[in-house]
């Protein structure tokens, strides 16, 4: 079943036993799971089947902490949600991820991975994947060799990549199709209704861009519309308690996270056809399609532990000779980049043009190095592979999600990101990046690291986030230290519950899309049970 929420009659009220917000792939994986089964779904999608822009714009915000992407350019806004525009990267958390280190404040998860063990193998094929097996050893042959590291710190680690990376195009006739879901677009969720105690959903509100509002009356609500706007609902919800939804010990929007990635060096020798083959080196520039499986060097559980550090991983990419040379790692260098981007429509224009083009004029000789590499390798081009680390975050409680005083179409507070990263996440970055360093050296890569130009803090003007936003609903069995609990529940509510990886207490250096399918999958069971 499937309709258009522009065309509901206007005030009309929408009866079902479960409503799931958001059809990215948590909603998605979500509703495939209630498919044909005795109870009515209802499912809602702010944007249509395809992309449009007057949609995609609600997901403007503000920045006010580490320097971060325009928030409208994050996600994907419409059915299908992010996996529109996935890479595809998965890998389960490792087992050290789960649990409670005491040198990570706020670390811990309510289970650990083998709990979640069944419900990896079951994403796994949700994802079109092949074996739930990531041991480096079974995708190794006598042409696919890993490299053969001397420091007992390090290791390989494997990623697999989907096949199937919109999840829009690969369940939409399932979920349409299917006689029990009622399935509407351009159906935007603009607030939460509790019973007078404040401890049950009654309805949800919401409107289409064209001014026609709806309700929506369910026996179970399941918000599953990113890390960013599962937040900014509960917290907009704020008509009964100026607090919002699930805020009462104000642990919503906290813990932020992200992982930040930085360009780590690059090799002056070239690795062997057999690594090659196992490691692949990845173009960013590009989505390769026919991805099996990557393999990255990482940090061992071992060297966490006994050196006190946090996950990390390196992967080898393909990089143009105008892109390794230290210039390219300044101020100037990301203000080419900026510009670049902005002419490529993969960010925006805004005031930071102004400053990109005042930093290219006042710094000449920075500018004209640039300009000068680029038509070097414009005229004779070079590739080199380098390597591109993937680190993990402090759950910190002061990098946030709040409201900000603008509003957007539907008069709702849009947000303001506060993206902070601490001292310890910058000291296991040096360590790591040393780590790394000594260790190519000692296996005769011949690798050098990149000198970044670095900012007041000491982290490179280069640092960027990875676009995996986790953390801001965390999940813990104590009220005062998470909103939802192990079953994804709203602490409180009876019949709220959060899917996504906003859950997170902690994020590991893996990709979250397979950690977060496999919550979803829990979520659905338990869901199933109460029935």
């Amino acid at each position: 079943m499937f309709d258009d929420a522009r065309s509901l009659s206007d005030g009309e009220t929408l009866q079902a036993d479960i409503c799931i917000v958001g059809a990215g792939a948590a909603g998605i994986t979500i509703a495939r799971e209630f498919i044909n089964h005795p109870y009515k779904v209802i499912f809602l999608e702010s944007g249509d089947l395809n992309f449009k822009h007057t949609t995609q714009w609600l997901y403007k915000g503000e920045n006010v902490g580490h320097r971060y992407f325009q928030l409208e350019f994050t996600r994907q806004r419409y059915f299908g949600g992010s996996t529109n525009k996935w890479g595809g990267r998965c890998r389960p958390l490792d087992e050290i991820d789960f649990k409670e280190r005491d040198w990570i404040p706020h670390s811990g998860w309510p289970f650990d991975k083998a709990t979640l063990d069944p419900f990896y193998h079951r994403a796994q094929e949700v994802c079109k994947m092949g074996p739930y097996e990531y041991q480096s050893s079974y995708w190794q042959s006598e042409d696919k060799k890993a490299i053969n590291l001397k420091n007992s710190d390090l290791e390989t680690k494997v990623f697999q990549y989907s096949p199937q990376l919109n999840f829009g195009e690969a369940y939409k006739d399932q979920i349409l199709n299917a006689e029990n879901i009622q399935t509407l677009v351009n159906a935007n969720v603009t607030e939460i209704e509790l019973d007078i105690y404040q401890k049950h959903v009654t309805a949800l509100n919401g409107a289409s861009l064209q001014g026609s509002t709806f309700k929506v009356r369910a026996s179970h609500f399941l918000l599953a519309a990113s890390a960013l706007e599962n937040t900014r609902l509960l917290l907009v919800s704020n008509g009964q308690n100026p607090k919002g939804v699930g805020n009462k010990n104000d642990l919503v929007g906290r813990y932020f996270m992200e992982h930040f990635f930085v360009f780590d060096g690059v090799f002056n020798t070239d690795l062997k056809t057999k690594h090659r083959n196992y490691y692949k080196v990845l173009n960013y520039k590009t989505y390769e399609k026919d991805l099996e499986q990557i393999a990255s060097i990482s940090l061992t559980e071992k060297a966490q532990q006994e050196r006190k550090m946090l996950n990390a991983c390196s992967f080898f990419v393909k990089r143009s000779g105008f892109n390794t040379a230290d210039e390219y790692y300044s101020q100037t260098g990301q203000s080419i980049q900026y510009i670049g981007q902005m002419i490529s429509h993969d960010t925006a224009p805004s005031l930071e043009l102004f400053t990109s083009l005042f930093k290219l004029i006042s710094n000449i000789e920075s500018s004209s190095t640039n300009g000068l590499n680029w038509i070097k390798n414009r005229i004779k081009p070079t590739v080199f592979t380098g390597l591109w680390n993937q680190y993990e975050s402090i759950p910190n409680p002061d990098s946030r999600v709040t409201l900000s005083a603008k509003k957007d179409r539907f008069d709702k507070n849009k947000l303001k990101l506060d993206w902070r990263l601490t001292e310890q996440d910058f000291l296991s970055y040096q360590n790591y990046r040393q780590l790394l360093k000594e260790e190519l050296e000692k296996v005769g890569l011949g690798y050098r690291s990149i000198e970044h130009e670095t900012d007041y803090n000491g982290w490179p003007v280069t640092l960027r986030g990875g676009k995996h936003h986790m953390g801001t609903t965390r999940m813990h069995k104590d009220s005062l230290k998470g909103v939802v609990d192990e079953n994804c529940k709203v602490h409180g509510i009876d019949n709220l519950y959060i899917a996504g990886s906003s859950v997170f207490p902690t994020s590991g250096m893996a990709n979250p899309t397979l950690t977060l399918i496999a919550l979803a999958l829990k979520l659905a069971d338990h869901i199933k049970s109460l029935f």
